[in-house]
């Protein structure tokens, strides 16, 4: 270890001089660095216990046992030492940062955030920057869980550390995330007490607040819990503590404890927005009772006559096979079976998925459950929803003598809420086509379930009633109001937000209030409610800033709707701008996710035609590249693939162009920014995707000199194998920017990137 000077603080934490603190343990950690330097980890622990009992209870001891487990990979050990090291040292800075990390690699991020909430609490507030990539940890856990605590910890992670400008790109990157619901994004605030509370609970609810918006949640949600305990008659701070206590909860991951807490709140409120939009956060996290759960189950059999089952079972013209699978997904050493897939009728031919531009939702089968053989079992794999026992005797049927007739083991493999299973489907597929992706189908299968299966589906929130029963009740108007503020944001087109709306007619279930353009506050309405803006009554900045919320935030129908404000009151007769470049582009991308390629294509040409001949130069490179993109989504490789050859070879040089293609393709994937494993400061771009579209599927017209290219008198075009672009080697398309592809040997990989 360096040597510490003898007046420097202790780096144990203690606050004290190394001298007079922990200077007299330093002939341990010499020891200790030495035998951890020659990876003799159990002799390095050992020798640390000699040291600590000699110095019982040695921050700083304790500290470097921890870190030498880890380096062991001992994680719980080192844990189990951390834990006494602040038992010892409540205040032991590095042992809580430790801590937060170990708790949420052992056990997940709820157990990661209630260590992070001891940590803030214990530490003082000049040293809490330190955990904002903690935060940032944890809210990327919680956002693999699907869960509302992630955008608050990545909040969180930013103002810890408003310095740390690395800390933001998540929150961003969540928040421009399109897979993540609208309502999961709102920054909900929280309540301030009421106007009539005393001088005592006021401060102590000012406290509270204060804690809350420190990021203490649970010590603000116990504070809450205990002044909504005095608020029994007091309707205004029952429903502030509520409301507080309950995004505290959500924030620290405990949803069924935010869910009661929002619930008891939004009771209270009586029938108005906030209590709508609430309810709606209620429906979204509530992880609901055991009984509100279906059991995935496998029932198992032994095998008498496996080649006579899996002819039976090929020959079944509502059966498909697939790729063998592990039969326990979740076991890395599971055997293998065959997996077949039960469909509901006759299984679609391959071609007809080729040519789905002509399949409605409705002619495509749907998955009841599976089928799974193995080498001495056989095995029946559904919901136990009503499909588990009708597959149970088709399988029995058709399996016949394969099986024994005895009763099967049963085995549960999995639970899932049943509201959401009611609304799920799973199609018949092939493995080239990814049906979720294609959008068209989806919304097909999406009217179809507003309009048939919603209706008709008992939910929790309803107390167990269906949205028909419910609305004839009338006594459900918020739940339900929520339920279809939900259903509203999943809409993509005008189309979709409209059969909503004639489902809530249909219904007889209140719809939602317009809302004043002139005096909303635009950068806090609910993002829910942007819709509800009408836009054609904002002046141009508050347009603006309507846009930009929309746009950072993913807000589809709303971000639509500014586009195409902001675009028709540009005038037609002024040249093209970077700013109206950047919109045409951004409403081009949100027709084209949703399907819509024949508007796309109309924007894109609208486009081209408002540049002028002093833009169009510049321009163009941009509109070939998003032309490109609707191809790819539009026709086959083999034709748009040439096509992008193309540009790559007519920009070849051109280092603005260069830079304009360089993006799409890193936005397509085709090229992939990653970090210099042996530099983390320095980005490598990885091109193996692009150079392997080229190779496949790009022009096949050869040089003299044996180049690939699109036109051998072009001066050979940008491609793998050329000199300024492709080429094996150890590198396989990894390219470092700064390095020169003109001097690289030719078995070295170089850079393919047009302009360079």
């Amino acid at each position: 270890m360096a040597p510490i000077e003898p007046y420097a603080p202790c780096p144990c934490g203690s606050g004290e001089k190394y001298k007079w603190c922990c200077q007299k343990v330093e002939p341990v950690l010499q020891k200790t660095v030495r035998l951890v330097q020659s990876g003799q980890y159990d002799a390095a622990v050992e020798s640390l216990d000699e040291g600590l009992k000699k110095h019982p209870g040695n921050a700083l001891l304790l500290s470097n046992k921890a870190a030498v487990l880890i380096e062991r990979e001992d994680l719980p050990g080192a844990r189990t030492v951390l834990i006494d090291t602040l038992r010892v040292h409540p205040e032991h800075f590095s042992s809580h940062l430790y801590l937060v990390s170990l708790d949420a690699q052992l056990d997940g991020a709820a157990a990661g955030a209630a260590r992070l909430q001891q940590a803030l609490t214990a530490v003082a507030p000049g040293r809490r920057a330190a955990f904002a990539r903690a935060a940032e940890g944890i809210g990327r856990l919680f956002l693999d869980a699907g869960k509302a605590a992630a955008a608050a910890h990545l909040r969180l992670a930013s103002r810890l550390d408003p310095e740390d400008k690395e800390v933001g790109g998540p929150l961003r990157a969540l928040m421009g995330s399109p897979n993540v619901p609208v309502i999961m994004k709102q920054d909900y605030p929280f309540k301030d007490a009421p106007e009539r509370l005393d001088a005592a609970r006021r401060a102590r609810f000012d406290a509270a607040l204060g804690w809350a918006r420190e990021g203490l949640w649970n010590a603000a949600s116990a504070a809450f819990d205990l002044l909504s305990a005095d608020a029994t008659h007091e309707a205004d701070l029952a429903v502030a503590c509520g409301v507080n206590a309950g995004l505290c909860r959500m924030y620290v991951g405990d949803d069924a404890g935010a869910t009661a807490c929002l619930r008891q709140a939004i009771a209270r409120m009586g029938v108005t927005n906030e209590a709508v939009e609430l309810e709606a956060l209620c429906q979204t996290i509530d992880p609901g009772r055991r009984d509100d759960r279906v059991e995935r189950i496998q029932w198992i059999w032994p095998l008498r006559a496996r080649e006579k089952l899996l002819a039976a079972l090929r020959a079944d013209k509502s059966i498909v096979e697939y790729d063998p699978r592990p039969i326990d997904e979740s076991d890395d050493h599971s055997p293998e079976v065959l997996e077949f897939c039960v469909l509901d009728r006759a299984a679609l031919p391959a071609d007809a998925f080729l040519s789905r531009l002509d399949l409605n939702a409705a002619d495509i089968p749907l998955v009841q459950g599976r089928f799974l053989v193995g080498l001495e079992i056989a095995v029946v794999e559904a919901f136990d929803d009503g499909r588990l026992d009708a597959l149970g005797e088709r399988f029995r049927t058709v399996a016949g003598d394969a099986i024994p007739p005895a009763h099967p083991k049963m085995k549960v493999v999995g639970r899932v809420n049943r509201e959401q299973l009611a609304l799920a489907w799973e199609w018949q597929s092939t493995a080239m086509i990814d049906l979720a992706l294609d959008e068209r189908l989806a919304r097909d299968q999406r009217r179809r379930i507003d309009a048939e299966v919603w209706p008709n589906t008992p939910f929790r929130a309803l107390k167990n009633r269906t949205p028909k029963k419910a609305a004839l009740d009338g006594d459900a108007e918020v739940p339900l109001r929520a339920a279809l503020l939900l259903r509203r944001d999943d809409c993509l087109t005008a189309e979709q937000f409209e059969k909503v709306e004639a489902l809530r007619g249909k219904l007889n279930i209140p719809g939602e209030p317009a809302l004043d353009p002139s005096t909303i506050d635009l950068a806090a309405v609910h993002l829910s409610r942007l819709i509800d803006i009408d836009t054609a009554r904002l002046d141009d900045a508050r347009l603006s800033l309507y846009e930009a919320r929309a746009r950072a935030n993913v807000v589809r129908p709303a971000l639509e709707r500014a586009l195409r404000a902001l675009i028709e009151r540009m005038p037609r007769d002024e040249p093209a701008t970077l700013e109206s470049r950047t919109r045409i582009t951004l409403l081009i991308n949100l027709l084209a996710s949703r399907g819509d390629f024949d508007e796309a294509a109309e924007w894109l040409a609208r486009g081209r035609a408002a540049e002028t001949d002093t833009t169009r130069r510049f321009a163009a490179p941009h509109w070939e590249m998003t032309e490109i993109r609707l191809r790819t989504q539009t026709v086959e490789p083999e034709v748009w693939v040439p096509e992008l050859a193309l540009v790559l070879d007519r920009y070849r040089g051109d280092e603005n162009a260069g830079a304009i293609i360089l993006r799409h393709l890193v936005e397509l994937g085709f090229v992939q920014p990653t970090a210099n494993p042996e530099n983390p400061s320095e980005v490598m771009l990885d091109t193996r995707i692009l150079r392997m579209l080229l190779a496949e599927h790009g022009p096949r017209v050869t040089t003299a000199a044996g180049e690939l290219g699109a036109a051998a008198t072009r001066g050979g075009i940008w491609t793998p194998g050329s000199d300024t672009g492709g080429g094996g080697g150890a590198k396989g398309g990894i390219w470092t920017p700064g390095g020169s592809a003109a001097s690289e040997s030719p078995e070295r990989s170089k850079l393919i990137i047009p302009g360079r």
